[in-house]
């Protein structure tokens, strides 16, 4: 059992929580994840690595119906089982001028991540998106670290009103090394589309996880030329090679389904 030291709610339905883990925590970087069964009787949900101390470690996560015991919980209550660090760290050093996108949990994704490699050798462009000005937070942290900050929210109450891609046309005309994006898959998808043949893009990509090695193939990403594992390749995959149709397909396996049985 893991835990609870923690427990924030940063925006509308979003939170984060610092879990006691000593040995994930000496040993994890950005970029990485850990899988968690929140109660004896939960699936597997992957969580973000977003900083932590020596002994503990933090994640953001947004509420739905998985991460609903997680939003009941508090400070001093233990979390079932936790495993990780799981995929490869993210190595953005190389870049001078790198846009990062990100929104929902992907906000605290790219901020960990440009708190980072932040230094006088990067310039860190950075767009956080959301819903509503009512989801956004860590604007004040990101701003510290970022050269430059946007914000776009779909209804428009702050920022530049529209999507991430929206957001991202601007910026395009600068001269960019790379783009890196933590956002849902449609987006991620759209911003491929239309950052290929021109930057090079990285998307942290999520996929459903019954198991942390891979065995059950569950967690698999298909790429324009191979087959990769989330949790032993991932989650930084090149946007411009992942098959978007197919990871949409493995999001929602029953959408149809349900679709025919509410049709009823």
């Amino acid at each position: 059992m893991y835990k609870i030291t923690k427990k924030l709610k940063l925006a509308d339905k979003t939170y984060m929580v610092s879990l006691q883990c000593p040995n994930i925590a000496k040993a994890i970087k950005p970029g990485q994840f850990v899988l968690i069964r929140i109660t004896d009787k939960s699936q597997c949900i992957p969580f973000d690595y977003n900083g932590g101390g020596k002994k503990d470690i933090q994640f953001v996560f947004e509420e739905n119906e998985y991460t609903k015991p997680l939003v009941s919980m508090k400070k001093g209550n233990e979390i079932y089982e936790i495993v990780g660090p799981l995929g490869v760290p993210t190595n953005l050093k190389n870049y001078t001028t790198i846009c990062m996108l990100g929104s929902g949990s992907g906000i605290a994704s790219i901020y960990t991540l440009a708190k980072q490699i932040k230094s006088r050798h990067n310039r860190i462009i950075a767009i956080l998106g959301a819903d509503t000005k009512k989801k956004l937070y860590w604007e004040d942290k990101m701003d510290k670290v970022a050269n430059h900050m946007f914000v776009s929210t779909i209804d428009g109450s702050k920022g530049r009103k529209g999507t991430l891609d929206i957001a991202l046309k601007d910026i395009l005309k600068k001269r960019l090394d790379l783009i890196y994006v933590a956002s849902d898959s449609a987006t991620m998808r759209q911003i491929s589309k239309m950052t290929n043949n021109y930057v090079k893009t990285i998307a942290k990509v999520k996929v459903p996880q019954l198991d942390s090695f891979g065995i059950s193939g569950c967690d698999r990403v298909f790429l324009e030329d191979q087959v990769k594992l989330c949790s032993l390749d991932g989650p930084d995959f090149d946007a411009h090679d992942v098959q978007w149709d197919l990871l949409h397909i493995r999001e929602n396996p029953y959408i149809d389904k349900e679709t025919i049985f509410k049709s009823k």
